[in-house]
């Protein structure tokens, strides 16, 4: 993953400055990590409430189609067969229920996005306030330092050590089209027929929740070529069935959302987690970009670098 990956605050529902404190302006600080650390935060909605329609769907038919493919492929012994067909099968109805936990319920994919390029018109057009938001640059060592939080373990004093849990994959990039899906998919179909036999060799144990979270986490990472301008990379995570999301409102009505916590003053590896972030082509700039410089400054990384967009264009 080379240079930077930005975050364009993407809202419809709130003013896009006020984004950018919700992610950065409010610094959390969770006992039992590391000394004077402290975290930003992201919402990772759920997928199906985002402005794609075919979020989650687009996919769908050719997942199906090729783990059919695997499960008919020549040497397919007829347990991995049969358990092939009865995931195309649950894939095609979109059942996702899990079953690890008596209060499970039906998993469903939460998405942070974010874009490659951090300076984009169709960006600042679409999710930055119409050139009046802003652009994240975050350094790519820190996108393998996200984590989520268990707060009612917090509550109870047990440590953000035991309360959090990382996303030590880091996002994934975005499959955009058809002939890319496909390949992507029969990936996905091959590796899950060969998970498959390791479990039926007693090498590896699964359970069938596994199976549907992980066709589930690959349905997200596909979109319609429509799309593929945004060149985005996503967080994927899901609430395994037990249903966690907090809610805020949206043009739809009620949207789930789980919090992403990232480290703002202490990443591990000694690089800032926030390179820098580039202010809007819209009106105000300098004045805006005066007013980010303070805000740096206050919450500790006053060597973030602020630059203003290139984009010539009046919002």
């Amino acid at each position: 993953m080379q240079g930077l990956i930005c975050l364009t605050a993407r809202s419809t529902t709130t003013p896009i400055p006020a984004g950018l404190l919700g992610i950065l302006g409010r610094p959390t600080m969770f006992e039992g990590a590391d000394r004077g650390a402290t975290f930003g935060t992201l919402w990772a909605t759920d997928a199906r409430y985002l402005n794609d329609s075919e979020e989650v769907i687009y996919g769908t038919k050719i997942m199906v189609e090729e783990l059919e493919r695997q499960a008919d492929a020549s040497g397919q012994s007829p347990t991995v067969r049969d358990q092939l067909l009865t995931l195309a099968d649950d894939v095609r109805k979109n059942r996702f229920d899990m079953e690890w936990h008596a209060k499970a319920k039906r998993a469903v994919p939460f998405v942070a996005c974010l874009c490659q390029e951090g300076d984009l018109l169709s960006q600042w057009r679409g999710y930055g306030d119409g050139g009046g938001g802003y652009a994240i640059g975050f350094s790519p060592e820190v996108l393998t330092e996200f984590y989520t939080v268990n707060d009612s373990m917090i509550q109870q004093d047990d440590g953000f050590g035991l309360a959090s849990t990382p996303l030590l994959r880091g996002p994934g990039k975005v499959i955009y089209g058809q002939s890319k899906t496909r390949r992507y998919m029969a990936k996905f179909a091959q590796e899950t027929s060969e998970g498959m036999r390791l479990v039926e060799a007693g090498v590896k144990g699964y359970s069938w929740d596994i199976y549907r979270l992980q066709a589930l986490t690959t349905l997200a990472g596909v979109k319609h070529n429509a799309f593929r301008e945004e060149n985005e990379w996503r967080f994927i995570e899901h609430d395994s069935g037990l249903g966690k999301a907090e809610f805020r409102a949206g043009g739809i009505g009620l949207i789930p959302y789980i919090k992403l916590y990232f480290p703002i003053t202490n990443g591990t590896h000694g690089d800032p987690p926030i390179r820098e972030i580039v202010v809007g082509p819209g009106g105000d700039r300098k004045l805006r970009a005066e007013a980010l410089k303070r805000l740096l400054r206050q919450i500790g990384i006053p060597d973030t670098q602020v630059r203003l967009s290139k984009a010539p264009f009046r919002g």
